[in-house]
């Protein structure tokens, strides 16, 4: 069951995760890898790609590379490049599936649930986990629209079927260890300092972490976790 956020969440995401920097440049490193497995595709798989794919590795590896120096150079704007990264690499994923998904016998495709953990991380909310899901339907369905190099459409729809169904399972692996909130009506009990208290609790938020983000005593926090409690019960929590 996904969780219900209240209206308001859909267009006031709740802030990152802590450790959201460590995260970002630990994905630099993996896109960087990623354009190393491209490059590797292409020489070896050149009938299962578009001509000139190797040219999407090197743009990526050069994305990568000038967001690896704007990160050493102002680690504080991190939060900042997240949501642009977010929206980048979902593009960049889509192309990455279509250059070289241009047999219907690739593998490629299984690449884009990268792209979904990646929401779930940086977003482990009902919005994140709707994006990723709707992701996963029009991406596929796009590569069974789109014409390729040597077919048109790219993909027969029983392929297209196959992988938005593969894809799917794996969002739903990457959503069960996310704790969501399940009960809407009782969240929406909350006051609106309590309700920014409860879903940073819910994505790992420390009581000093959370004191320190809203700018407020500890004590404080405890006081609205023991009203939260009292609201939700523990078990929610």
């Amino acid at each position: 069951m996904l969780p219900t956020w209240p209206r308001s969440s859909w267009h006031r995401a709740p802030p990152l995760r802590p450790d959201a920097g460590v995260i970002y440049r630990g994905g630099l490193v993996l896109r960087g890898l990623m354009a190393g497995l491209l490059f590797w595709v292409s020489i070896q798989f050149p009938h299962s790609t578009w001509n000139h794919a190797w040219m999407v590795a090197a743009g990526l590896a050069l994305v990568d590379g000038v967001a690896a120096l704007i990160v050493l150079r102002r680690p504080e704007g991190i939060p900042r490049m997240i949501p642009y990264t977010v929206v980048a690499d979902g593009a960049i994923g889509w192309g990455v599936a279509w250059v070289y998904s241009q047999s219907p016998h690739t593998l490629v495709p299984g690449l884009l649930t990268l792209y979904t953990h990646e929401i779930l991380t940086y977003y482990p909310n009902r919005r994140g986990a709707v994006c990723a899901g709707l992701y996963i339907i029009v991406t596929n369905s796009l590569l069974g629209i789109v014409p390729g190099v040597h077919t048109a459409p790219l993909w027969p729809w029983s392929v297209v079927v196959y992988w938005t169904v593969l894809d799917a399972l794996i969002w739903g692996a990457f959503l069960m260890p996310l704790h969501f909130p399940l009960r809407p009506r009782a969240v929406a009990l909350l006051t609106e300092r309590e309700r920014e208290i409860y879903y940073l609790l819910v994505a790992g938020w420390s009581t000093p972490q959370i004191a320190e983000s809203l700018h407020i005593d500890a004590g404080t926090v405890r006081s609205h976790i023991a009203h939260i409690h009292h609201k939700l019960g523990r078990s929610h929590l």
